[in-house]
């Protein structure tokens, strides 16, 4: 099994594949430096043992970040890590205790602006139609605090955390 490429490996991506990149994203690629890459490699709720985060251990931030958009945005950052091995972080809203939301080396795919919340009369189990109860569809960018007042209007529950600004489902359970 190989391992991922990092920055300072021959295999390292150049400045013109990231310029690829970040013409194929509409310009979302965050460097760091730059105010959207500190946003977007923050963690919200860092480790309490390090109360600054990042801060005391630049070690664990990625090369780049992209500010994802939408799925097209996933989809041209995970071939471009797939081809040119290069490890992904998957981050939406930044809460982790652990910084497991970045990662040393790594492409880093900032999901919170993914916020469509999609209802649906009946759940589809993909085995037949459509016959189950209510179901929501989520983006990763949802957060709570979002999402309990719209299935509330409905008059249906989502189970889920108690923290209002935790993301419903994010880079955790996106892997």
């Amino acid at each position: 099994m190989l391992s991922t490429c990092m920055p300072a490996d021959a295999c390292w991506p150049n400045s013109t594949a990231w310029a690829a990149l970040n013409a194929s994203t509409s310009g979302a690629l965050a460097l760091p430096g730059t105010p959207a890459f500190a946003n977007a490699s923050a963690m919200k709720y860092p480790n309490w043992q390090f109360a600054e985060g990042h801060k005391s251990s630049p070690s664990a931030l990625p090369s780049y970040a992209l500010l994802v958009r939408g799925v097209a945005d996933v989809q041209a950052a995970v071939r471009f890590a797939a081809e040119r091995n290069v490890r992904l972080a998957i981050k939406s809203t930044g809460h982790t205790y652990t910084g497991r939301s970045t990662a040393a080396g790594s492409l880093l795919l900032y999901l919170h602006e993914m916020r469509d919340v999609q209802q649906h009369d009946a759940f589809d189990d993909g085995c037949g139609g459509a016959s189950g109860p209510p179901a929501v569809s989520v983006q990763p960018g949802v957060d709570f605090g979002t999402l309990y007042p719209a299935v509330d209007k409905r008059g249906l529950v989502v189970v889920g955390g108690g923290g209002f600004t935790v993301g419903s489902a994010g880079g955790y359970l996106a892997g």
